[in-house]
């Protein structure tokens, strides 16, 4: 009812509901289309989401100038969301020029709002001095705020440093248990690295079964080195029955999907003949390209 009043954050809120199916059936292009009236009514939580369907391409064609425009409308009126998606435009190059000391400016400026994702995204910067200076304990306590928001970034960003010891001090169960949280709020990377735990017994008690389980389900959901390191389970028996043709063909569909090591493992079952008849000539070529 408000929205067809034409309030534009009752409106900005229906079209929430269109794009994520809350009760109404799925629908972008009307989600769009009522993010582009709250727009219109100057709404700043609508220019941001009407800048989300043109970068993505949700309901509209994708349009990044379009987008990057948005964004920095809802910038301008200092819309946490606007500031964090416009940062990200500036960090990749998506409708605009690279620039990262303005992507880390933005970043910072939605972070002070409390925003989770620019934390996490202010976090990779001082990790990888994207726009700062590195700085590991800083990359640290940002990824602490986020996590402490529910990022699953930011516990996923938090579990790497802890398990590597970057900016902290080595602990690998609460870095187990990091990856697990990210992993239980969906971050794919986190099931990889989670597996990777089970499988080296890093954090936790050493399980090549769960190791192989979890590398199976960050696979289906198209996580690349999970294929890679799936196909390794199978080549040694690993956590699953040994199948040498499996593992063949698992390192060429991560290999396909662009990972350099599946290349050299693939090229390793051509070199033996193991899972595949052995080629000596295809596997010279494969070594080649994974130079």
């Amino acid at each position: 009812q408000a929205a067809d009043k034409g309030h534009g954050s009752a409106l900005n809120n229906l079209g929430l509901c269109y794009e994520h199916g809350k009760s109404v059936g799925v629908d972008l292009k009307r989600a769009a289309s009522l993010y582009q009236q709250a727009a219109d009514k100057d709404n700043d939580y609508g220019l941001n989401n009407l800048g989300r369907c043109y970068e993505y391409g949700k309901g509209v064609g994708v349009d990044l100038k379009r987008a990057v425009s948005l964004y920095q409308q809802a910038a301008d009126k200092d819309n946490d969301y606007g500031l964090n998606n416009l940062g990200r435009c500036y960090e990749y190059g998506k409708g605009v020029g690279v620039d990262l000391k303005r992507a880390a400016s933005l970043y910072q400026q939605a972070a002070d709002k409390g925003h989770g994702s620019a934390l996490n995204n202010l976090g990779l910067c001082y990790e990888h001095g994207k726009g700062v200076g590195v700085d590991l304990k800083r990359a640290v306590s940002l990824y602490q705020q986020a996590a402490d928001k529910g990022n699953e970034y930011g516990l996923y960003g938090l579990g790497r440093c802890y398990e590597y010891g970057k900016g902290v001090g080595v602990d690998l169960k609460r870095a187990a248990s990091l990856y697990q949280q990210a992993m239980d709020k969906g971050m794919v990377s986190a099931i990889n690295s989670l597996a990777e735990c089970y499988r080296f017994g890093v954090g936790v008690i050493r399980n090549e079964v769960k190791a192989a389980q979890l590398y199976q389900q960050a696979m289906d959901k198209g996580h690349v080195e999970a294929i890679n390191n799936l196909a390794i389970c199978y080549k040694n028996g690993k956590g699953v029955s040994k199948d040498e043709a499996k593992a063949a063909q698992l390192f060429q569909q991560a290999m396909d999907k662009g990972h350099v090591g599946a290349i050299n493992n693939r090229a390793l079952c051509y070199k033996n003949g193991e899972g595949v008849e052995k080629d000596e000539a295809k596997a010279a070529q494969l070594f080649q390209q994974a130079m």
